[in-house]
């Protein structure tokens, strides 16, 4: 193999000539030394504070360092959570918001990596280095102790090779990625201000209607006074579904109806089966199809599963932890959609029984709901739902962002791309 005009060969593959490959640990500082004053007041990084898709430090607390052990650093470095699952989730900070005289403390958890002159000295370059993956899963690779208390120690970067190029080209790729970082980041941003807007809305609109001004409480509370309270199983059908027998092949191999388990919930928009059966499943096991546009409520679920909603796009069978949900002429789906989605804790919180509690069909059936005139309903669900659409668009701008940063990562950090450097 030989390399391309302008690159040489490394022990690390090709590279740029001007590039140098050193090991990691003389390339950057790691656990530098950090002088604290004892019952001084400093800044204090929990692990929680650590994302796994952004370089900033979610939040800041203070307290009292009493030389005990924990992490010590400074603005500049960069957090690497060395603890399972954090290290493999991709727990990475870099610090840049420590106030004070900019030094602080944190978890024990964290391992902290800090530029060195001579080898990788540009921060945000060093940040987006510890999270390409050819690096850090070499670290994760070498974690030591016990199954689910592993760790990645210090010395694993020992014999890691890293390619360095010269600091301003860092400093010109930190930047570029750092710009996709900022887009995601603000992405995220509109993000949350939609879903706490559609927050106030659902509180509104789902409580006090569309131009009401006379209200009456009711066993859900205060509504409109020209709307009335049903039962779900009054105003629409309520049916479950079931799981054909896993060991028998008729049932699963080369199936073609659509089969969807509890967990697919939390997609809210169900319009793709990740499992298949066969039509002698449906038959034998006396299965039904359920029509798309149909509500599916999870009925079990001790996570965050039990009591939440989505709308099936296409038609399928489902399992027997759901109840599957028609509304009648009377019911707008999506009015009743964004109702169960405001309810949730509510309906998750009538669960029974003894270890792990479940919802079932007959609670389902006498959950008590309000009911609007129709054109009102779908009013109010069109609002709704267009607050969706606008969070359905900023997440898939999040995605292709998240794409070509990943695209970015993998050329400009191996010098397969080139950056201009004034």
């Amino acid at each position: 193999m030989s390399a391309k005009l302008g690159y040489k060969l490394t022990e690390i593959g090709a590279v740029p000539e001007e590039w140098r490959v050193e090991v990691f640990t003389d390339a950057v500082q790691v656990n530098p030394g950090r002088s604290l004053v004892a019952g001084k007041e400093y800044p204090f990084v929990p692990m929680d504070a650590l994302t796994t898709d952004s370089p900033r430090v979610r939040y800041v607390l203070r307290r009292v360092w009493n030389q005990s052990s924990g992490s010590r650093f400074q603005n500049g470095d960069v957090l690497l959570a060395r603890i399972t699952p954090s290290a493999e989730n991709g727990k990475t900070a870099l610090l840049d918001s420590l106030d004070g005289d900019s030094t602080g403390f944190g978890s024990t958890e964290f391992l902290v990596l800090s530029p060195k002159t001579g080898g990788i000295e540009d921060s945000k370059f060093l940040y987006h280095l510890i999270k390409f993956e050819k690096i850090r899963n070499q670290a994760i690779q070498r974690m030591t102790g016990s199954t689910g208390r592993q760790r990645i120690p210090p010395g694993a970067f020992g014999d890691i090779l890293c390619p360095i190029p010269p600091v301003s080209e860092q400093r010109k790729i930190a930047s570029i990625l750092s710009t996709v970082d900022d887009a995601i980041q603000k992405t995220d941003e509109i993000i949350a201000k939609t879903q706490q807007l559609k927050k106030g809305l659902m509180q509104q609109l789902l409580t006090k209607g569309i131009g009401h001004t006379k209200f009456k409480q009711t066993e859900i509370g205060s509504i409109p006074k020209d709307w009335r309270i049903a039962t779900i199983g009054s105003v629409t059908q309520v049916r479950n579904g079931s799981t054909p027998r896993r060991n028998v092949k008729d049932y699963w191999e080369n199936g073609q109806v659509p089969w969807i388990p509890t967990a697919q919930v939390n997609e809210r928009f169900i319009a793709i089966s990740r499992e298949y059966i066969t039509d002698v499943a449906v038959r034998e096991a006396n299965l039904h199809l359920i029509p798309k546009g149909s509500l599916l409520l999870a009925m079990i679920g001790q996570g965050l599963t039990r009591g939440k909603v989505a709308k099936l796009l296409i038609d399928a069978a489902i399992n027997q932890n759901f109840a599957a949900i028609f509304p009648c002429e009377e019911m707008d789906t999506d009015f009743l959609f964004h109702f169960l989605d405001f309810n949730y804790f509510r309906i998750r919180n009538m669960g029974r029984g003894g270890n792990q509690w479940a919802l079932n069909c007959e609670i389902v059936r006498s959950i008590p709901i309000p009911v609007p005139p129709k054109d009102e309903q779908q009013e109010i669900a069109r609002i709704l739902s267009s607050v969706d659409d606008g969070t359905e668009e900023e997440n898939q701008r999040k995605h292709q962002l998240e794409r070509l940063k990943k695209g970015l990562v993998q050329v400009l950090l191996t010098g397969k791309v080139r950056v201009k450097v004034r």
